[in-house]
């Protein structure tokens, strides 16, 4: 809102202000965490995918030293970040039930708080990105056939829910 004044994030209207904030408070803190522990623990079984993302961006000889290390880097990013079968699977559970509450806002109005773009639609399309895997977005992003069966079925199954969010992304991105 500093940088871009003539078109803030935030609405300025107290109740509309209030509400984008709710939005971006909640899905930061349980869309983002959701998003990384099931895309993660279905892909750090893949180093070859997962590698060159957490590498983008990076010099050349990280991807080489994250490739030597790995299996340290799995066994610690599971510990830390509490990745396993059971809370990819309650993750899974929290995304659902986000994207059908998003998917119902947006068929009631076109944005999250208000009439016009805010921080909460930035933050819902944002941590859902890696699912729908934008284009513009600054990973190389995996092949639609190596990735994981399981996330390819239930990306098929919630296309439509994340069609939404990509739609977003792109319009305003």
């Amino acid at each position: 809102d500093r940088i871009f004044p003539d078109k803030p994030l935030t609405p300025l209207d107290e109740a509309t202000k209030t509400q984008a904030l709710a939005w971006e408070k909640r899905l930061d803190e349980e869309a983002g965490p959701a998003v990384r522990c099931y895309s993660y623990h279905h892909f750090l079984q893949r180093p070859k995918i997962v590698v060159p993302l957490l590498t983008a961006g990076t010099p050349f000889y990280n991807r080489i030293l994250l490739s030597l290390t790995f299996s340290r880097v799995n066994e610690v990013m599971r510990k830390w970040m509490k990745i396993n079968e059971k809370t990819a699977e309650e993750s899974r559970k929290v995304m659902e039930d986000l994207l059908i509450e998003l998917a119902e806002a947006y068929s009631q109005q076109p944005f999250l708080a208000g009439k016009s773009f805010s921080r909460a639609d930035l933050s819902a399309a944002a941590l859902f990105a890696p699912l729908f895997q934008p284009e513009a977005y600054p990973v190389p992003w995996p092949k639609p056939a190596r990735i994981p069966k399981e996330i390819q079925t239930w990306l098929t199954q919630w296309q439509p829910q994340l069609q939404v969010l990509n739609k977003i992304y792109t319009d305003y991105r």
